[in-house]
């Protein structure tokens, strides 16, 4: 949504769709938020 056809970085949106953008998927985030990832000394991501 930020870049255009050619690379730039264009804002093409209009602020009404981004703002129910981020309403839709502040969900996601909100729930990726409450894991717990537990390391146990190896490498659990790279």
């Amino acid at each position: 949504r930020r870049y255009d056809k050619n690379g730039n970085l264009v804002e093409w949106w209009k602020q009404e769709s981004i703002d129910k953008y981020n309403n839709q998927t502040k969900c996601f985030v909100d729930q990726f938020n409450k894991f717990t990832i537990f390391n146990d000394g190896k490498t659990v991501v790279k």
